[in-house]
């Protein structure tokens, strides 16, 4: 199925802009217009904001992201494994003994396994990405920081871990060019320069990805992601975020409606 009228009415994510408009908002406008397969891979996907939760929940930051799945005290019960709490990622085999990385490492490793299995064909390319990504910038701290031990990695991703130990750009360039233009990002000593470098190459994968098929289930996650990249920016400058939200909010209602008001009459 394509969602032409949704994904053309929702507004056009701009690099380096806070998000205008709420997580929650923004779920609560899309979710009435997807099928019923297309709704569930949607809902799974927010589960990253109830990870980067618990993350903040296991390093005692006091920090609550909105527009997960799952409430403070459902996280609480969870990360204490408190009887009956659980929810898809959780592991029925999972040992007692486990550090708290390692947990939280696991619940990542299946959230991208049951993420990509809604829809292989729509969703590897676009997050085997954005796993690769993710075990790069772990390699790269590894070393920034001197840490003797090797990262957990995910799986999934398009390298394995000698690559992601060693961050040999040179070696990345001809076969993945869009990875190499990220990982050069990476390198950048400006903290801002840095993360708009990296919001900027992403972007650039995101639209040659999704060009051939912008309004399916992969041209969908592609808009999200740019929008959480934009809430990242929002958190920067929280106030400007919080002048406009209001406004937006109503505005991305409206253009929905309107685009699929134009839709079914065409």
């Amino acid at each position: 199925m394509k969602y032409y009228g949704l994904i053309s009415g929702l507004p056009v994510p701009k690099s380096g802009q806070g998000l205008t408009f709420s997580i929650p908002d923004l779920r609560s406008q899309v979710e009435p217009y997807l099928q019923d397969a297309h709704l569930a891979a949607f809902r799974h996907f927010f589960y990253r904001i109830d990870l980067a939760n618990l993350e903040a929940m296991m390093l005692q930051h006091d920090r609550f992201k909105a527009g997960g799945n799952l409430d403070q005290e459902q996280l609480r019960r969870l990360w204490h494994r408190e009887a009956g709490a659980t929810w898809s990622l959780s592991d029925p085999d999972e040992p007692e003994a486990e550090t708290p990385v390692e947990r939280l490492h696991g619940f990542w490793q299946r959230y991208y396994d049951q993420l990509i299995a809604y829809d292989a064909d729509q969703l590897q390319r676009l997050f085997s990405y954005e796993i690769s990504l993710k075990n790069f910038s772990a390699g790269f701290l590894r070393t920034a920081l001197q840490e003797p031990e090797e990262p957990h990695y995910l799986e999934g991703g398009r390298f394995d871990r000698f690559a992601y130990n060693k961050l040999q750009v040179a070696d990345i360039q001809a076969e993945h060019p869009a990875m190499a233009a990220t990982l050069n990002s990476l390198t950048l000593p400006d903290p801002d320069q840095r993360e708009r470098s990296l919001t900027e190459t992403k972007w650039t994968y995101y639209d040659h990805v999704v060009f051939f098929d912008p309004f399916g289930l992969q041209g969908l996650f592609a808009l999200m992601l740019r929008y959480l990249d934009m809430a990242a920016w929002q958190e920067r400058d929280a106030n400007l975020g919080a002048q406009q939200l209001s406004a937006f909010s109503e505005q991305i209602r409206q253009r929905i409606e309107t685009s699929f008001t134009v839709s079914s009459l065409a």
